[in-house]
């Protein structure tokens, strides 16, 4: 897994109690958690790569990797080196042939939920990721077509919330 990434992996609030206090006055994005398989695409320093949930894919060797299909049908990789930024997508990929396909989706789709600016090793803020994945669609739009769109998608938001006020406890929160 390439050292200049940030996993996805996102962390437990059951093992964060002093979050309830440090952020009770922050608004957060809350977003539907899609059952599917994690998947990171990049484009650093003029490399494009594509990674699994703990792994670098090698591309040539995996085109049957969800990652890899969608890279294509979706020109990311022209849109991505085109667009000349560091960053990494990360995306869950759902569809056939993945986690028995809870959706019952015809093809497999990529749904981004976080974009990361590799040069400061940072997830980009919330209004500031739906306005880069806004800016990558209707690359991907110019590069594969319309049709290409429904391969690359935002995971639902479910609202913007300061969940902290809204509950005091890990115990409350997990009901």
């Amino acid at each position: 897994f390439p050292s200049f990434l940030i996993r996805a992996d996102q962390e437990r609030i059951q093992n964060l109690p002093d979050y309830f206090l440090k952020y009770k006055d922050v608004e957060f994005e809350e977003t539907e958690k899609l059952d599917g398989t994690s998947v990171i695409i990049y484009y650093n320093k003029g490399v494009f790569g594509i990674c699994s949930r703990n792994n670098e894919v090698d591309i040539e060797k995996s085109p049957e990797f969800a990652g890899v299909k969608i890279a294509e049908k979706t020109s990311i990789k022209q849109v991505l080196e085109k667009m000349g930024q560091n960053i990494a997508i990360q995306c869950e990929a759902i569809g056939p042939k993945i986690q028995a396909n809870p959706y019952k989706l015809k093809h497999s789709m990529l749904c981004l939920f976080d974009i990361v600016d590799i040069d400061i090793r940072k997830k980009i803020p919330p209004a500031e990721r739906i306005k880069l994945f806004a800016e990558i669609q209707k690359e991907i739009r110019v590069a594969a077509g319309e049709d290409s769109l429904k391969y690359l998608i935002h995971v639902p938001v479910l609202r913007n919330v300061k969940i902290f006020e809204e509950f005091d406890s890990a115990e409350k929160l997990a009901r």
